[in-house]
């Protein structure tokens, strides 16, 4: 969040007392980096996207992350319902999900659309496809897309997906212009390692780390 007022996570304050951690905690200063932190949608798949945003505040988180497609898509008068919501409770909606890029894929205009009244960051993508090649076509077209209606995309890598290692999801982004998104227990499960997570970082190009 914005702003000039310093804040101390309570991480900081629970292990100030603890001395053995003074100088790390000294030289990482956390009493003035505060890092946004959100509700992945997949937390709560079985509640509906006013529950969750409600959920995420009273944990007192800073945003959250929405499933908006298929059975979780909303409509209509309930996009400016759920907006109001999400401006009435403080929060950053993080991204909204998912938009599957496959041989038989959904149109995104309806996902990219609600997105953008949302004043979602991002939206989040995966593929389905085989071919890398293929994949960053498609994911290429959905990006500019996207970006007309002021939404940036973010993909995801994950063992079924394409690309699924995080040098090749780089790759990708480089190309198309999306961001990526790492999943930590997607991104050990390939076999990637903290170089890779660092690679990630400094290359400008990753929206967010999920743990």
């Amino acid at each position: 969040r914005s702003g000039s007022r310093s804040r101390k996570s309570p991480a900081a304050r629970r292990v100030r007392g603890h001395r053995s951690c003074t100088a790390i905690l000294t030289w990482v200063d956390l009493t003035t980096v505060h890092r946004t932190v959100t509700l992945a949608a997949g937390s709560l798949l079985d509640a509906g996207a006013e529950e969750l945003c409600h959920s995420a505040a009273e944990a007192g988180f800073d945003g959250v992350g929405l499933r908006l497609s298929g059975e979780h898509r909303v409509h209509g008068s309930d996009v400016g319902h759920l907006a109001q919501v999400i401006d009435d409770l403080g929060l950053v909606l993080l991204d909204a999900e998912v938009h599957r890029i496959g041989p038989h894929q959904a149109d995104p205009s309806p996902l990219i659309e609600v997105s953008a009244e949302l004043g979602a960051r991002y939206l989040l993508v995966v593929s389905d496809l085989e071919d890398q090649a293929a994949t960053s076509d498609a994911l290429g077209a959905v990006t500019e897309q996207a970006a007309d209606a002021g939404v940036q995309v973010a993909m995801e890598y994950m063992a079924w997906t394409t690309p699924s290692e995080p040098l090749d999801a780089l790759a990708v982004a480089r190309e198309t212009g999306c961001a990526v998104v790492a999943d930590l227990l997607h991104h050990f499960r390939v076999g990637a390692g903290s170089s890779e997570l660092a690679v990630l970082g400094a290359s400008g190009m990753l929206a967010w780390v999920q743990v």
